[in-house]
């Protein structure tokens, strides 16, 4: 089991049984292209909550800002959303996934998440232009 797979099913304790997750809002799935520094194609947005977000990238590079914000062009306007990283991922040798943390949450970002949250019931996934900026 990969540790992606034990992370979304709990954390495995010291006898190897798995432990309930301890998550404090759900998760919704995403798969929403990521634009860094002008890299297009930096990562997925792979899963987001009111909380946090999860972006997979195979090109992380160090040094990488610990703070920054996601901007979401929206119909009315672009959602910029502060964020910490909170947990970097590593597989098979490469740092491949960032988990990062919400430092504000702007009402905007409620409003969006209720879409995405009514789109993963209805198998969908919307198209946002999702873009990375240094603070």
């Amino acid at each position: 089991m990969s540790r992606e797979q034990t992370h979304r099913q709990g954390q495995q304790s010291d006898n190897g049984l798995s432990q309930p997750e301890k998550r404090s809002s759900q998760r919704i799935p995403a798969d929403l292209e990521l634009t860094c520094c002008n890299r297009e194609n930096f990562g997925t947005l792979t899963n987001l909550s009111m909380n946090g977000m999860f972006i997979k990238s195979k090109n992380i590079s160090f040094p990488f800002q610990l703070q920054f914000e996601i901007s979401i062009p929206l119909k009315e306007e672009t959602l910029s959303v502060p964020v910490r990283v909170s947990r970097i991922t590593k597989s098979n040798g490469y740092y491949d996934g960032i988990g990062v943390e919400l430092l504000k949450r702007p009402g905007k970002y409620i409003k969006f998440m209720n879409r995405m949250k009514n789109a993963a019931k209805n198998g969908k996934n919307p198209a946002y232009s999702v873009s990375i900026y240094s603070s």
